[in-house]
C-alpha cells in the first residue's frame, strides 16, 4: 500500500485556507462597509476612487501579471467605457443596461487590440498598445458629435429602479459590490485551468501549447477580459467625476495604471489594491508635507513624479531584480494554499494511463525534411514507431533529431513529408491539438513554468482533459469544483510515481536541474499520452539520476502502457531501455535496428568517430 503525504483536496481549492483567513477578511469587509460612517466625505471618496482604480487595476493585472501581455495604452478601454455610458444614458437607457453596453463594447475592442499580441510580443505590442492609446484618444477628440470633443460630456447621475446612487454613500457601496465581484471572479479564474492557461502562456509559450493550450484563445480571452474591467472602471469612473474629456484618458493614465500593478506587485491580486491606494493618496500625502520639506524640495517642479520614481527604484532594489509584490504572500501560489501534511491512502495500483491498442504502428513519417533557409536540416527521414515500444533516435550534435521532434509537436512545419498518428495526419493539425490527441513531450533545454509551484505544473498538463468552460470557472461552480478535485487527484498520483512528494508545494525556480527533470516529466505524464517524446532525458543528470529516469522509462513502457519516443546521447541509457534505435547524421538516417546492431554498424562508428584513419592519426598525435 503506498501512501500520498496529502490532507485534503477540498481544502486545497478554498479561498480562505485556514480560519485565520477568514477572520482577517471578515474584519477587512465590516470596516469596509462601514467606511461611510467611519471616514468624513473627502476621505470617503478617496476611498471611492481607489475602488474603482482597483477595477482597472485587476484587468490589467489579469494580461499583465498572469499572461504577460504588457498594455502601454490601457487607459484608452477607460475611455470607452466612460464614453459609453455617458452616451447611452444621456440616450435614455438604464444604468445597468448601459454598464454592460460599456464593458461589452471595451471588450471587443480589446478582442481587436489583442489581435497583434498573436504576432508580437514585449515592446512591439507595449508599442501597438501605446499606438492605440493615442488613436482613442484622438477619436474622443474629435468626434464632436458624440463625444463632444474637447469640450467634454456631463454624466447623467445613475439611477437603478428610480433610485438614485448619486449620493457619496450610495455609489461608494455601488463600487465596493462590483470590486468584490471583479476579485472573486478573477480569484476563481486563477484557481482553475482558465487562470492556469493564462500563467503557463506568461511563462513558456512553447510549453503551453505542447499543453494543449490555444495560445490565440487565451491571449484574446484575456485581453477582453481586462478591457471589460477597464470599461467598468471608465463608467464608475465617469459617474464619480460627473464630467468627462479626452485629456483624462491620455497616455499618463495608462503610466499611472501601470504603476499601480508594479508597485503592488506582477503576480498579487492584493498587491493591486496596495497600488490602488498608493496612486490616490501619494498626491494628497505629498501635499500635506511639502510645506514642512524645504522650500527647494517642496516647490520644485515634478516632486510626484519624483516620488514616484525613487519607489519603484526602492522596489526594485528591494526584489534585487525583478518587482516582488509590497504584499508579500500574495502572489498567484496563494491562490492554491500550501497546506500542512498529512496521510491519505491513495490508489494501491497506480492507473494505466495508456489507451488500448488501436493498431500496431502508433507513428509514421514518411519521407520528412524541413529547409531553414539554406540549411537542409532533415533529409528524407522516415521510420515507424510500434506501440508499446521505446524507440530511440541517437547522432551527433546538430544531427536533426530534436528537429524531428518539433516537427512531430507542430513546432515546425516540415517542407516535405507527412506525418500519421494513428489515423490522423499530424502535418495538418495545429501545434495546441496534438496534446489533446495523445502525444506529450519534455524539452531539450527545459521548459517548466518558473513562476508555478511543482503542482500547479502539473495541474497545468491536465488542461487538454478539462471538464469546463469559461463561465463554470468564473463562478467556480460544483462542476467546475469536481472536476477540479479530480485533476487534482490524477495530478497527486503521478507525483507519488515520480517520488516528488517533497516538492509538491515548492516553486519551479527554485528546485535542483535533476528535480525540474522529473517535474518536467511528470508535467508530460499528466496528459495521459499514448505517446511520449522524451527529449534527452538523462542530459545534465548524475549517474544515480540517470539510472532513476532509466527505472521511470521503463515503468511507463511497461505498467503503464505508454509508448516512448526518445532522443538520447547516453549510449547505457539506450541499451539499456530501447527497444529499437534509429541513427541520424546530418539530417539523414544512418541505421535503424536493435541498440546492438546500429551500434556496431560502421557509418554510424564513422559519424560518431571517425574513419579509421581519422581514429590512427589521432592515436599518433596523443
Amino acid at each position: 500500500m503506498r501512501f500520498i503525504f496529502k490532507t485534503d483536496y477540498r481544502q486545497d481549492i478554498r479561498l480562505a485556507k485556514h480560519p485565520g483567513h477568514v477572520f482577517w477578511y471578515g474584519l477587512l469587509s465590516l470596516l469596509l462597509l462601514a467606511a461611510p460612517w467611519l471616514l468624513a466625505e473627502y476621505w470617503l471618496a478617496q476611498l471611492t476612487f481607489v475602488l474603482i482604480y482597483a477595477i482597472a487595476g485587476l484587468g490589467l493585472m489579469l494580461l499583465a501579471g498572469f499572461t504577460g501581455q504588457f498594455s502601454l495604452g490601457h487607459a484608452a478601454f477607460l475611455g470607452v467605457g466612460a464614453y459609453t455610458q455617458a452616451v447611452l444614458l444621456a440616450a435614455g437607457w438604464p444604468f445597468l443596461l448601459a454598464l454592460a453596453c460599456a464593458a461589452g463594447l471595451s471588450a471587443a475592442v480589446g478582442v481587436v487590440v489583442g489581435l497583434p499580441a498573436l504576432r508580437v510580443k514585449g515592446i512591439y505590442l507595449g508599442m501597438a498598445t501605446l499606438a492605440f492609446g493615442f488613436i482613442v484618444e484622438e477619436v474622443l477628440a474629435r468626434w464632436e458629435s458624440v463625444t463632444g470633443g474637447n469640450a467634454g460630456l456631463h454624466v447623467k447621475a445613475p439611477q437603478i429602479m428610480g433610485w438614485s446612487l448619486s449620493g457619496g454613500e450610495t455609489f461608494y457601496f455601488l463600487c465596493l459590490c462590483i470590486t468584490v465581484l471583479a476579485t472573486l471572479g478573477l480569484l476563481n479564474l486563477l484557481r482553475s485551468p482558465t487562470g492556469r492557461a493564462f500563467v503557463a502562456i506568461r511563462d513558456s509559450e512553447i510549453s503551453a501549447q505542447s499543453m494543449g493550450i490555444h495560445l490565440a484563445h487565451y491571449k484574446t480571452l484575456s485581453f477582453a477580459l481586462s478591457a471589460a474591467l477597464a470599461g467598468v472602471a471608465g463608467a464608475l469612473y465617469a459617474h464619480k467625476l460627473q464630467f468627462i474629456s479626452p485629456d483624462q484618458f491620455n497616455i499618463l493614465q495608462s503610466i499611472d495604471l501601470l504603476l499601480m500593478i508594479v508597485i503592488g506587485g506582477l503576480g498579487s491580486v492584493h498587491g493591486v489594491f496596495l497600488g490602488a491606494l498608493f496612486l490616490i493618496s501619494m498626491p494628497q500625502a505629498i501635499a500635506m508635507v511639502k510645506d514642512y520639506l524645504p522650500a527647494a524640495i517642496g516647490q520644485a517642479p515634478g516632486l510626484q513624479a519624483a516620488v514616484y520614481g525613487l519607489v519603484l527604484i526602492a522596489c526594485a532594489v528591494r526584489a534585487h531584480g525583478p518587482v516582488r509584490p509590497l504584499a508579500q504572500g500574495a502572489h498567484l501560489v496563494a491562490v492554491v494554499p500550501v497546506l500542512p501534511q498529512g496521510h491519505v491512502q491513495a490508489a494501491e495500483v497506480f492507473p494505466k494511463i495508456g489507451s488500448p491498442q488501436m493498431t500496431d504502428v502508433l507513428l509514421k513519417a514518411n519521407d520528412l525534411s524541413v529547409r531553414f533557409g539554406g540549411v537542409l536540416a532533415v533529409n528524407q527521414v522516415s521510420f515507424e514507431v510500434r506501440k508499446g515500444e521505446v524507440f530511440t533516435l541517437i547522432g551527433p550534435n546538430g544531427a536533426g533529431k530534436t528537429t524531428v521532434f518539433n516537427l512531430i509537436s507542430r513546432i515546425y512545419q516540415p517542407t516535405t513529408g507527412e506525418i500519421w498518428f494513428e489515423d490522423r495526419k499530424l502535418t495538418a493539425e495545429p501545434a495546441h491539438a496534438i496534446a489533446a490527441l495523445g502525444i506529450a513531450r519534455t524539452f531539450q533545454n527545459i521548459e517548466l513554468f518558473e513562476h508555478a509551484t511543482v503542482l500547479h505544473n502539473l495541474l497545468i498538463g491536465r488542461h487538454t482533459h478539462r471538464r469546463t468552460g469559461f463561465v463554470h470557472d468564473l463562478f467556480f461552480t460544483r462542476t467546475a469544483r469536481e472536476a477540479e478535485l479530480h485533476s487534482r487527484l490524477k495530478a497527486e498520483e503521478v507525483i507519488d510515481l515520480l517520488n516528488l512528494q517533497h516538492y509538491r508545494d515548492t516553486m519551479v525556480a527554485g528546485l535542483p536541474y535533476g528535480v525540474r527533470k522529473v517535474v518536467e516529466l511528470a508535467r508530460a505524464l499528466c496528459t495521459e499520452p499514448k505517446l511520449l517524446l522524451l527529449d534527452e532525458p538523462s542530459s545534465g543528470l548524475n549517474v544515480e539520476e540517470t539510472d532513476d529516469m532509466a527505472f521511470w522509462i521503463q515503468d511507463i513502457q511497461q505498467e503503464l502502457g505508454i509508448t516512448v519516443l526518445m532522443v538520447e546521447h547516453d549510449m547505457s541509457l539506450v541499451s539499456k531501455v530501447s527497444d529499437r534505435v534509429l541513427a541520424m547524421n546530418q539530417g539523414e538516417v544512418l541505421a535503424m535496428g536493435t541498440p546492438r546492431e546500429v551500434q556496431t554498424n560502421p557509418a554510424v562508428v564513422e559519424a560518431y568517430l571517425g574513419t579509421v584513419d581519422d581514429v590512427s592519426s589521432l592515436r599518433r598525435a596523443a
